[in-house]
C-alpha cells in the first residue's frame, strides 16, 4: 500500500454543479463529499500505520523467500479484523452520503436539472474514491451512481482468510515439495478441461526436475492457406521451489483432460523421470483458444447471434506427433468397466486411483 494523504480532492470548481440548490442543501452535500475523501485517504494511512499492517509486510517478505505459508497465515488473520473494523467505519459514513443525496432527490420539487447535476457530482466523487483506491494501491470498481465505493475493497483479502483451501495447498502440496519431505505424487487431472498458461509458472513447473523441452507450436502468420511460423519448441525450466527429489509421480487423466491439463501432463512426463500417466486417452485439445482474435485465431465474432472460437496454434509433442482430436496416450490403460460404472449409483469404485496407488508404492 501507498499513502494518499497528500492527494488532492475534488476540484472546487465542480461544486459549481450545486448552484441553484438550497444553500443548506448544498453545504451539506459539499461537507459529505469533502469529509468522506479526507476519511478514505485516513482510512489508508490508519492501515498503513497500523502494526498489523507492518507484521503482515514481514510476514510476507518471508513467504516470498520461502513460501512457508504458517507466518503469512497468521499474520493475515488479526490484518483482516482490522481492515475490517477500519472498512465498516468508513461505510457507516458513506451510506450517511448516499442517504442524504437519495433524499434530496426524491423530493418532489427537485428539478431534473438538478437531479443530473447532482448524479454529476457524485460521479466525480467515486472516481476520485477509485482513483485513491488505484494510487494507493487497493482495487475496487465502483462506477455506478450511488454503488457502495467500499463494495470490492478489501475483499480479496478477506475472502483469503476465510477459504482455509489456499493455505492448505501450500501446507499439504507446495511446502512438503520444498521441504523434500514428499514420498510420493499423484496429479489426478480427469475432467480438467484446462486453464490459464500461467498455471506453468505457479504450479506444473513444481513438478519438473530438469529444464529442457517438452513440445513444440507454431502459429499462423497471415490468412493464407500455408502461411505459418515455423515450428518452435516450447521449454521450461524447474520453479524456484520445485521437487528436490526424483519421486514418483502418477498423473490420471481421460477424455475430459482437455488443454492446459494436457500440456502439464506432457511437461512433467517430459522434464522429470518417474512419472506414469494412467486412465484413459486424453481430449486432445491442444490447439489454444483465446478470448480475443491474436495469431490470426481465437474469437472471432460479428454480431451476438454467432461467435467463432478458432484454435491459436498448432501443437506436437516432444516425440513429433500431432495429438489433437487424438490425445495423450496413458502409460497404463485403466477404464472403468460397465459393471463398474453400474456400481457407481451405490458405491464409488476408482479403479484408475487404485492402479495409481499400485504404480507409487
Amino acid at each position: 500500500m501507498k499513502n494518499i494523504s497528500n492527494l488532492s480532492g475534488i476540484n472546487e470548481s465542480h461544486f459549481d454543479l450545486l448552484k441553484g440548490i438550497d444553500p443548506n442543501i448544498t453545504s451539506e452535500i459539499k461537507r459529505l463529499i469533502t469529509s468522506n475523501l479526507n476519511d478514505f485517504k485516513s482510512l489508508i494511512s490508519t492501515n498503513i500505520a497500523s502494526s498489523e499492517y507492518q507484521s503482515y509486510l514481514t510476514s510476507l517478505d518471508k513467504f516470498i523467500n520461502t513460501e512457508l505459508i504458517t507466518d503469512l497465515q497468521n499474520n493475515l488473520i488479526p490484518l483482516a479484523s482490522h481492515i475490517t473494523t477500519t472498512k465498516n467505519t468508513f461505510e457507516l459514513k458513506e451510506e450517511n452520503l448516499r442517504s442524504f443525496l437519495r433524499d434530496y432527490l426524491t423530493r418532489p420539487n427537485t428539478t431534473q436539472n438538478q437531479k443530473e447535476n447532482v448524479n454529476k457530482l457524485y460521479s466525480l466523487y467515486l472516481k476520485k474514491i477509485n482513483d485513491y483506491k488505484s494510487l494507493s494501491g487497493f482495487t475496487g470498481s465502483a462506477t455506478s451512481p450511488f454503488e457502495d465505493p467500499m463494495m470490492d475493497d478489501f475483499d480479496n483479502l478477506l475472502r483469503t482468510v476465510s477459504n482455509k483451501y489456499l493455505f492448505d495447498i501450500y501446507k499439504k502440496l507446495y511446502n512438503p515439495i520444498t521441504k523434500g519431505v514428499m514420498k510420493k505424487i499423484i496429479l489426478d487431472l480427469r475432467g480438467n478441461r484446462g486453464g490459464a498458461i500461467a498455471d506453468f509458472r505457479v504450479f506444473t513447473e513444481r513438478f519438473i526436475t530438469r529444464q529442457g523441452d517438452w513440445g513444440y507450436q507454431r502459429t499462423k502468420e497471415g490468412n493464407g492457406r500455408f502461411n505459418y511460423s515455423p515450428w518452435i519448441s516450447i521449454s521450461a525450466k524447474p520453479h524456484k521451489f520445485a521437487l528436490t527429489k526424483d519421486i514418483p509421480i502418477v498423473i490420471l487423466i481421460d477424455e475430459l483432460s482437455l488443454s492446459m491439463a494436457e500440456y502439464s501432463t506432457m511437461m512433467i512426463k517430459s522434464l522429470k523421470n518417474n512419472v506414469t500417466i494412467i486412465g484413459d486417452n486424453s481430449g486432445g485439445g491442444t490447439a489454444g483458444t483465446f478470448i480475443t482474435d491474436i495469431y490470426n485465431g481465437g474469437n472471432l465474432s460479428n454480431n451476438d447471434y454467432i461467435a467463432f472460437y478458432t484454435p491459436l496454434m498448432a501443437f506436437k509433442n516432444i516425440d513429433g506427433e500431432v495429438i489433437e482430436n487424438i490425445g495423450i496416450t496413458p502409460d497404463k490403460k485403466v477404464v472403468p468397466t460397465q459393471e463398474e460404472v453400474n456400481q457407481f449409483l451405490t458405491s464409488f469404485i476408482a479403479p484408475a486411483f487404485n492402479a495409481a496407488l499400485k504404480v507409487s508404492k
